[in-house]
């Protein structure tokens, strides 16, 4: 048997390859996932091992609240007086001590744009001359010694195109000042100009406590011990110095908190991949299960033969999974391969999108291999067990007469195909209205075996209706009847195709319908300009009162509406809501809010609005007074002045404008502008850029350039999630082809009596085009009626969190049939060549 198995796997390996590549593409994504994201954790790890082998011992502010994340940026956390760095520096087995302060600080270039993005942060901080070991080190210039001087790390120098001498303006907590660029600073470790993407930009301690706002303090105290006492020692002497409003780490803690950082975004990263991995694999299970059952069928004669020289069933089961043992480990091992090309790939993709990584080596863990190896097995023999079995069963003495094993009614099938649909469906109910998200995916999965299992039973009616369409030629009849002939097979091969285009339409419909609920919610405004700064967070995040004041001033003004975020607790429990502070124009004008009890028009000073799924789950009511705590600690006791219908622009509370000076962050995180009766908006939006010019990262936007940026937003996102579906509908293809290809091989003896009776070459070609057109359409209308109504329901989920508008992309779906025509095209090339070309006298001689 063993012999057999391996002739019977040599003899079909071109098969089988094509069999292989879509285990092949998923195990890449898998392997890749995990040697990115282990390569990159360990590069991390040793980086900060790097940058703090010299700190023994590290002194920092605690949280301003729970509710501040310290984003790395020396926000978010207390200033240390200035007084507990003698302490510190009075530590028996204490060496020194380097004071530092650290923030948000960013750079604007010579063409007048922040060099700031999605990706690696804007570092600003002190230049401690007598850090003896300080993490950069000059390459070129001299340290800072005036306030109105500054060094930049030589990646920082090059995106702002700048030199030692040149004038570089920078943005900060403390407003936007011009510096004389006196020094290009580099890494100690490896020389490097940045560590992974950041700019850097530092100051002389005054200036950087000025500029980061932390006056009269410091961000950081790094300690170096004389190596007398352990670093725990140390750690505890230190902490009885330096008060209730620090934290004190060792080394240890510090590299491990930081390296938890990392693997946290890390770990997303990694469930990304690995889903669209999952995706590649369940496609390519559909292609591996319809192969080898197409391959069994073949076979009937020559199991048969087996069974009646002796081979049990086990032995036939064992032979069939023993192939497809043989096919995963092959697959395994290449795909394992694919995946370090693969992390390669998507590093160099990062780093052209601007999102640096450390150097340093590729690291492929045993876990990998063995996941792998797991993986790529495990999905080939499980596909492969069905075929298996069924092979199993064929009785010698029937299956020697040619008479192959009759394919059951498909009632049985629909019935399961039906009750895992509508589990699916429930499950994904649950999921979208606050299960867990494993229930929804579990859903969508049940929904996809479901619509798979049911399929058989359409494919008889969409197939016989989209033959009515391209088969009205004898070549078109008989390609229809060959795509009917065996609905199973039919379905199982566009079921990868649909799965495909579902996951790709899901997405298309969500784009739709978020971009339509922007645009809709944008015009509702009413605002002619919306200005907001071009800084997602950070203390350097908002419109500043001073840029207000010039906004205020500009010629053609009518109105400016304005908006700052914070959280707070209500009433000293432990749960947060979100809250607004604006100011009645933004209320009245921008909100059109619906009152469901009181006044919602306005918010008067010691008044607040609430809404009314906060209202119920608190029990308040008009006229209650409650205490707000905002998330620096500070609040105030307000009057509920109205209650009003939840609204997608406004989540849980509204205060007065006011109250945004005990925020975290006090700035106007955006504004709306509405122009005068009369004016000329042109006009207006050159003046406003004009006062604005001091203020390089705040952004002055109409409401159709709003609506492009945030738009290009969302298609950015479902261009990166088309992109990695299009991998399982690459593999879709290559089903079809394999399908085909197997086809043509299984029907040689019709096709060369197709052939003897006068069927030209051309003819055949378009029979068997015919065919795999039919199978790829089905497959794609399928995919876009489930995808759309994955979409729906997403919306419909989705429509409290400000998707309120559905739309369906009409064109996009047109173009995904379209291209599934043109893939059922290209597929058929070899097939269809195959079969032209087989000798007819050979063709009809074949049994």
């Amino acid at each position: 048997m063993w012999r057999a198995t391996v002739r019977s796997l040599l003899g079909r390996k071109f098969r089988l390859i094509l069999t292989s590549i879509s285990i092949v593409l998923g195990v890449s994504f898998v392997s890749g996932a995990f040697i990115l994201t282990d390569s990159l954790s360990t590069r991390f790890d040793s980086l900060f091992q790097s940058v703090n082998q010299d700190i023994d011992v590290e002194v920092r502010g605690v949280p301003v609240s729970g509710d501040v994340p310290d984003l790395g940026l020396g926000d978010g956390r207390v200033p240390i007086p200035e007084a507990i760095l003698d302490g510190v520096r009075k530590v028996d087995g204490v060496e020194y001590a380097s004071p530092g302060v650290t923030g948000q600080a960013v750079v604007v270039g010579k063409d007048g744009k922040a060099i700031v993005g999605f990706g690696p942060p804007a570092l600003g901080g002190s230049w401690d001359p007598d850090d003896k070991e300080s993490p950069l080190s000059l390459r070129s210039g001299r340290a800072p010694n005036a306030d109105d001087e500054v060094v930049l790390t030589a990646y920082t120098a090059d995106e702002a195109d700048v030199a030692v001498g040149d004038e570089v303006r920078i943005v900060a907590a403390g407003g936007t000042q011009t510096y004389e660029v006196v020094g290009i600073a580099q890494y100690r470790d490896g020389n490097r100009d940045s560590l992974a993407g950041e700019t850097y930009a530092a100051f002389t301690i005054p200036e950087a406590q000025r500029m980061l706002n932390v006056p009269g303090g410091y961000s950081i105290i790094d300690v170096h011990g004389s190596g007398d006492v352990s670093n725990d020692q140390l750690k505890q002497r230190i902490e009885q110095v330096a008060g209730s409003q620090t934290e004190v780490l060792t080394n240890d803690e510090l590299n491990a908190e930081q390296t938890s950082d990392i693997k946290e975004g890390l770990g997303f990263f990694n469930t990304f991949l690995l889903v669209f991995a999952g995706v590649a694999l369940f496609v390519g299970a559909f292609i591996i299960a319809n192969t080898f059952s197409i391959l069994v069928a073949q076979r009937t004669r020559e199991l048969a033969l087996l069974r009646a020289l002796g081979a049990s069933r086990g032995q036939v089961t064992r032979s069939v999974l023993a192939e497809a043992f043989v096919v995963g480990l092959i697959s395994s091992a290449v795909g394992l391969a694919g995946g370090v090309g693969l992390s390669y790939g998507l590093q160099a993709l990062f780093s052209l999108l601007g999102q640096g990584f450390p150097d340093g080596p590729t690291r492929i863990e045993p876990r990998t291999i063995i996941v792998a190896l797991i993986v790529g097995v495990g999905v080939t023999c499980a596909a492969a067990l069905f075929p298996a079995r069924k092979a199993a069963r064929i009785a010698p003495v029937a299956a020697m007469r040619d008479s192959a094993i009759p394919d059951k009614p498909l009632r049985r099938q629909a019935t399961v195909g039906a009750v895992l649909a509508a589990a699916g469906a429930v499950a994904m109910f649950i999921g979208l209205t606050g299960g867990p998200l494993l229930v929804l995916g579990l859903g969508v999965l049940l929904v996809f075996l479901g619509v798979a299992l049911l399929s058989p039973v359409l494919s008889r009616p969409v197939v016989a209706g989209l033959g009515a369409i391209l088969g009205r030629s004898i070549t078109g009849r008989l390609g229809t009847e060959n795509a009917s002939r065996n609905p199973r097979r039919t379905a199982a091969t566009a079921a990868a195709l649909m799965i495909g285009l579902a996951l790709v339409g899901a997405i298309g419909v969500i784009g739709a319908s978020a971009k339509t609920s922007i645009k809709d919610l944008v015009q509702g405004t009413g605002a002619d300009f919306i200005i907001q700064s071009t800084i997602q967070f950070g203390a350097a995040a908002g419109v500043s009162d001073d840029a207000l004041a010039k906004i205020d001033d500009v010629a053609g003004i009518d109105s400016i509406s304005t908006l700052a975020f914070d959280q707070a607790h209500i009433d000293g429990d432990g749960t947060t809501d979100g809250v607004q502070a604006a100011n009645d124009g933004y209320v009245s004008t921008i909100l059109d809010l619906k009152a469901v009890d009181g006044d919602v028009d306005r918010v008067p000073d010691g008044s607040v609005l609430i809404s009314e799924s906060s209202a119920k789950d608190r029990g308040l009511a008009v006229g209650q007074k409650i205490k707000l705590t905002y998330s620096t600690g500070q609040g105030s006791t307000l009057k509920v002045a109205g209650v009003f219908e939840d609204n997608s622009l406004a989540d849980g509370l509204i205060v007065p404008i006011g109250e945004r000076a005990k925020f975290f962050d006090t700035d106007v995180q955006i504004a709306f502008v509405s122009v005068s009766d009369g004016a000329d908006m042109d006009d207006v939006h050159s003046r406003l850029d004009k006062a604005l010019a001091d203020f390089p990262t705040i952004d002055v936007q109409d409401q159709s350039e709003f609506t492009k940026q945030q738009t290009a937003q969302i298609d950015q996102v479902i261009v990166v999630f088309q992109g990695f579906l299009v991998l399982a509908i690459v593999i879709a293809a290559i089903g079809i082809v394999n399908t085909l290809a197997l086809s043509v091989l299984e029907r040689t003896r019709e096709l060369g009596m197709l052939r003897a009776i006068g069927m030209t070459r051309k003819q055949v070609k378009r029979m068997v085009r015919t065919e795999s057109v039919i199978i790829a359409l089905f497959g794609a209308l399928l995919g876009v009626v489930v995808g759309v109504g994955f979409g729906i329901a997403l919306q419909q989920a989705l429509s409290d969190q400000g998707i309120e508008k559905l739309a369906l992309p009409w064109l996009q779906l047109i173009i995904y049939v379209i291209v599934a025509a043109i893939i059922g095209v290209l597929a058929a090339v070899l097939p269809a060549r195959r079969a032209a070309k087989l000798n007819i006298l050979n063709a009809i001689k074949t049994e």
